[in-house]
């Protein structure tokens, strides 16, 4: 038994430490030793989970729960690994055995709120949000969330009372300020958005979300791009930690874009000095790895950089800005891509030159932009009032022409899904001429 106990005390600390691998190491050996108890099996699910062994996660928080069936945090982590896997019936089973063992279990409630969300069971959803409203009425966060979910279903007055609850118990929390602005903007109440954001604005000068969207309100210049301090703001910890479970909510197309883009090169692609310019998380790294003698990834955030790093998927991983760091690597790679990256710059001209600069002779550039259709132009790109830039198809192939590329296909397709609506985007495969 003691030496159970060393391995459950080292694997904590391995995970805590972002070992996720050690970690499981040292909860098998625990297991061995041990085979029924319940809480190694469930800290081996989480370590499998944060290397996205999604199914052996599911198999330890399934014996976790064999072993152990009074612990709700067993029936929702299960859960969680459950709705990763898209199994979303016995993920809603989970969350609801996880309430019934801890009637006030917050996480759960919402969890489940959202997953009867996608499921498609808008009573059922907000009956769920207005009971964890009973049991927090004053909880900002929630009120956030509600209000979420009500755009997703297309109830946004309804949207815009809790966002304005939210704003008015936290004042404080950027996310709500900014979810209210840009409901009220996109119900044509303009005058009520502005009056939100010159509070917001004056409340808290320095935000970095505030004065990227400044334009919107002022009807100022639209800024050629995000600075580094708002995107790095926008993958704060809070973010990172719930980043690939909300991308599993919207539908996010993202790595699947990226490799038919690599496809449609029409080369063989081995062995491969490759960089994953904005990495995030990781998501491509999956897809990535075999192709690549050299897999290095470069981000902002060094949260999302940590996750990316439990992967055990890349060579290196740098904390930079990307034009930044191809510009500091001439010649470097064989193959760069960023996906869903350029969304946070307007003008194209200075990354991609750098995308170029950073390539060797007849590199690769693959990449994602969110498509600025035909009859919404106004401009070669435009900033959303989710912060996102979209880009025209054609200004998109004029830059990359005048920097020395050649487009080699264009592919459109849905990137995600927002406020129940398609974003349409555009995947990209290039090569560097000579």
């Amino acid at each position: 038994m003691n030496e159970t106990k060393t391995n459950l005390d080292a694997a904590l600390q391995a995970i805590k430490s972002c070992e996720f691998g050690k970690a499981e190491g040292f909860c098998r050996a625990a297991i061995a030793v041990d085979p029924g108890n319940a809480k190694a099996w469930h800290l081996c699910g989480i370590a499998c989970g944060e290397q996205d062994l999604l199914e052996n996660a599911a198999e330890c928080f399934e014996n976790s729960v064999k072993f152990n069936s009074t612990v709700a945090s067993y029936h929702y982590n299960l859960g969680l690994a459950y709705r990763r896997l898209n199994r979303l019936d016995e993920a809603a089973r989970c969350y609801r055995m996880a309430i019934e063992k801890k009637p006030d279990f917050i996480e759960a409630i919402n969890n489940l709120g959202a997953l009867l969300l996608e499921q498609g069971a808008t009573e059922e959803t907000k009956a769920t949000f207005r009971q964890l409203l009973e049991m927090i009425p004053d909880s900002s966060t929630i009120h956030y969330n509600f209000g979420c979910a009500l755009e997703e279903i297309n109830e946004p007055e309804e949207a815009i009372h809790h966002f304005r609850q939210a704003v008015e118990l936290d004042p404080s929390l950027s996310s709500a300020q900014n979810a209210l602005v840009e409901a009220l903007i996109l119900q044509g109440r303009g005058t009520e958005a502005g009056e939100v954001f010159r509070k917001w604005l004056k409340l808290n000068p320095s935000s970095e979300l505030a004065n990227h969207l400044k334009h919107l309100i002022s009807g100022g210049a639209v800024p050629n791009r995000c600075t580094d301090d708002y995107v790095q703001a926008m993958f704060d910890r809070q973010f990172a930690e719930s980043f690939e479970s909300q991308l599993a909510k919207i539908d996010y197309q993202g790595p699947a874009m990226v490799q038919d883009a690599l496809n449609c090169l029409g080369r063989e692609l081995v062995n491969l000095d490759v960089l994953d310019a904005g990495c995030g998380t990781g998501l491509c790294g999956a897809i990535l790895r075999p192709i690549a003698r050299q897999l290095v990834g470069v981000d902002l955030s060094p949260d999302m950089l940590a996750r990316a790093r439990s992967k055990n998927q890349y060579d290196d991983l740098v904390q930079n800005e990307l034009t930044s760091y191809m510009k500091s690597h001439p010649f470097a790679f064989d193959l760069i891509i960023a996906a869903d990256t350029l969304c946070y710059f307007g003008k194209l001209e200075q990354v991609i030159g750098a995308a170029r600069q950073s390539l060797k002779t007849d590199g690769a550039f693959v990449f994602t932009v969110e498509h600025l259709a035909g009859d919404e132009l106004n401009s070669t790109f435009d900033l959303q009032v989710n912060g996102r830039y979209r880009h025209d198809k054609s200004y998109v192939r004029q830059v990359l022409d005048q920097e020395g590329f050649e487009m080699v296909r264009c592919i459109q397709a849905i990137l995600r899904r927002e406020r129940g609506q398609p974003v349409e985007s555009l995947a990209i495969s290039a090569i560097r001429r000579t």
